[in-house]
């Protein structure tokens, strides 16, 4: 299947509120990109198309429209694809988590252990 992103994606495992009229939901991230994120959820979708998110740990509140939800039973992780329509607060220190998370397929990330002394 061909890749459908046009940004690179960063894992990262982030607190995200989404905070709707009629709903306040705490979600986690499971990956960042200039224009959107991916948050995990066992909750039912929200009916709202449009919402805000926070994320304390970064200092950042935006605006975002919900793209797509996959349900709890389908296959893979449950959660909301979420589009960022425009920053409130944050975007600076959003982008920079983007940018130092990011690899360079945007799928994984692999960390290789420094070498120790003996060998």
């Amino acid at each position: 299947m061909p890749e459908r992103r046009s940004t690179r994606r960063a894992n990262a495992q982030l607190k995200v509120w989404c905070e709707g009229e009629a709903f306040t939901l705490l979600a986690e991230t499971l990956n960042l990109s200039r224009r959107g994120l991916f948050v995990w959820t066992s909750s039912p979708p929200p009916v709202e198309r449009h919402f805000n998110i926070v994320i304390e740990e970064l200092g950042t509140e935006a605006e975002v429209e919900l793209r797509w939800a996959r349900p709890a039973n389908a296959p893979g992780r449950t959660g909301l694809g979420l589009k960022i329509v425009r920053f409130l607060r944050g975007a600076e220190a959003f982008q920079r988590c983007v940018e130092r998370h990011a690899t360079r397929s945007g799928e994984h990330r692999v960390e290789l252990a420094e070498p120790d002394a003996e060998g």
